[in-house]
């Protein structure tokens, strides 16, 4: 993939409490890796979970907001390493690497994540995705109906709950950014005859124009 890293194990550090003791271990004894450009097996009997960020500014740049949001997804992991396990033996959380936006190639960035996500869904696993600015929800949805496409059950009703202040519909002519997603997923879901089923939980009156209530 043109727009992907995988995964870093140096991210994955923090304090041990002790090498044998499951219930003393934290998260970064417990991580596994997964280039997703590598095919995997792992027991479907296992609850698989995979962690895979999206690197990118382009869409604050472009909602003139504040960047940096870019380094989220890693120092998010530097963050979570340290957390102690409080889930049993037959989970398993792998760490699927980072997509990433070059220059302004915001919408094929997107859609390279997209691929991913759909490859992670299809192999079992529940993705988490470490934004990145709030256009990471585009890509992500993007994941989800090529993985709904590929199996055949794209006649699935999808429910999208934001909690926000915004309610991030803002209008969009040919480039989308951080505050357009889910104006993006409305328009999709409608070529693809889906219904958009949206609820934003936080919303604030002063947070948004009257023409979006």
């Amino acid at each position: 993939m043109k727009y992907y890293d995988c995964p870093e194990k140096d991210l994955w550090e923090g304090r041990i409490d002790s090498l044998n003791d499951y219930n003393s271990f934290r998260w970064h004894q417990i991580i596994r890796k997964w280039d997703i450009n590598n095919n995997i097996e792992i027991d479907n009997n296992m609850k698989k979970f995979g962690i895979v960020g999206f690197r990118c500014d382009e869409g604050v740049k472009r909602n003139k907001g504040r960047t940096g949001a870019s380094n989220g997804p890693d120092h998010i992991r530097k963050e979570l390493a340290n957390l102690p396990v409080n889930f049993d033996r037959k989970t398993r959380i792998y760490d699927c690497g980072n997509f990433y936006c070059k220059g302004q190639k915001l919408l094929k960035a997107q859609k390279e994540m997209s691929s991913g996500i759909a490859k992670i869904l299809g192999n079992n696993f529940f993705p988490i995705i470490l934004g990145g600015g709030h256009e990471t929800t585009f890509g992500h949805y993007l994941g989800i109906r090529k993985f709904l496409k590929n199996s055949e059950m794209l006649n699935k009703n999808l429910g999208i709950i934001n909690f926000d202040a915004h309610f991030d519909l803002r209008p969009y002519k040919t480039r989308g950014n951080s505050g357009t997603m889910f104006s993006q997923i409305a328009d999709e879901s409608k070529k693809e005859n889906m219904g958009f089923n949206y609820m934003c939980i936080g919303v604030q009156i002063s947070g948004n124009t009257k023409s979006l209530f």
